[in-house]
């Protein structure tokens, strides 16, 4: 009996150790899957947020030179851009957990969560 039990464990084991190594590429491959959408998701934020900063710039710079032309003081004008653009620093850097750290949680958890779903 020992012998036949032997027999079988030795049987089932091959099939095993395929199954488990197929298993662990299937996850690696998922891990993957899933590094690539956060990846692409992360980059898409970084280029929103680069447009982003470039529009408010061309934005304050075109204030800065509207307000020197109409009142003849191109320094006031400036001033008035750069505070501006403190305001608009100051709020990112208060609400920066709100609108950073929360939307990447969100997506990542989206991520992860949507494939066990299914």
């Amino acid at each position: 009996m020992d012998k036949e039990l032997i027999n079988d464990l030795e049987e089932i084991g091959e099939p095993l150790k395929e199954y488990l190594q197929l298993q662990l590429e299937m996850e690696k491959l998922s891990l993957l899957e899933k590094l690539s959408r956060f990846g692409a998701y992360l980059f898409k934020i970084l280029i929103v947020v680069y447009l982003s900063i470039l529009i408010v710039g061309f934005l304050l710079g075109a204030l800065a030179v509207w307000y020197g032309k109409t009142f003849d003081n191109y320094f006031i004008g400036v001033l008035i851009a750069g505070a501006g653009l403190l305001i608009v620093t100051i709020l990112l850097i208060v609400l920066r957990k709100k609108i950073a750290v929360n939307s990447a949680l969100a997506n990542l958890s989206e991520i992860l969560m949507n494939d066990e779903e299914k």
